[in-house]
């Protein structure tokens, strides 16, 4: 057996992701994931209590990668509005990517992991929230950093987006990537314009 790495933790998740996109969450167990990894049952449970751990852990990494594209977006040289429809894509095709051709909905593991995930996902929106806020100042630069528009109109557009993210669907209700960025596109040309309506009704929107 090979040498196990000094953090096992991330070749764990890295095995974890693959056999949650093959066989859900349901079908998948820690005897999978061991035997996959090429360890011990016992070594898994060093770095996790249970599989609902690893679960959040595999959810809160595709966050992760997405909220780094985010950033990469919202530093680009472009108008904002530009920006803010690149990242509203982003936060929805970057989802899909990861996902891939996962076999069942995710409706089982979101439920078994919600109670955690809930206070995982209010930190990632608040984070995401900041995010876009930033760039929506730049649509309207009058604006304070501190002005509470900013973040309502933040989080509306990430509401605004929340539906078509593909955790919450079926696999027959996804569509192929291209009707998700149609659709995506569609709705986020909607919010933008409506975030600009928004910032120019307080007086300093431009």
């Amino acid at each position: 057996m090979p040498r196990l790495p000094d953090n096992p933790r991330p070749a764990l998740l890295d095995t974890a992701e693959r056999l949650l996109l093959r066989y859900g969450y349901r079908r998948m167990t820690v005897d999978d994931l061991a035997r996959e990894a090429g360890i011990g049952k016992g070594t898994v449970y060093l770095h996790f209590d249970s599989k609902e751990e690893i679960a959040l852990a595999v959810v809160n990494r595709w966050n992760e990668r997405v909220f780094d594209r985010l950033r990469v977006v919202a530093a680009e040289a472009r108008p904002p509005a530009q920006r803010l429809l690149r990242m509203l894509e982003a936060r929805v095709l970057g989802r899909f990517d990861q996902l891939g051709d996962a076999p069942e909905s995710m409706h089982d593991m979101l439920a078994a992991i919600r109670p955690a995930l809930l206070i995982q996902r209010e930190r990632l929106l608040d984070a995401e929230a900041r995010l876009f806020a930033g760039v929506l100042r730049d649509l309207a630069p009058g604006i304070r950093p501190s002005e509470p528009v900013l973040l309502r109109t933040a989080r509306a557009l990430l509401t605004g987006t929340n539906w078509l993210l593909p955790y919450y669907q079926d696999p027959s209700q996804r569509g192929t990537r291209a009707e998700v960025q149609r659709r995506t596109r569609d709705v986020a040309l909607v919010l933008v314009s409506g975030a600009k309506q928004v910032l120019k009704g307080t007086g300093v929107g431009k």
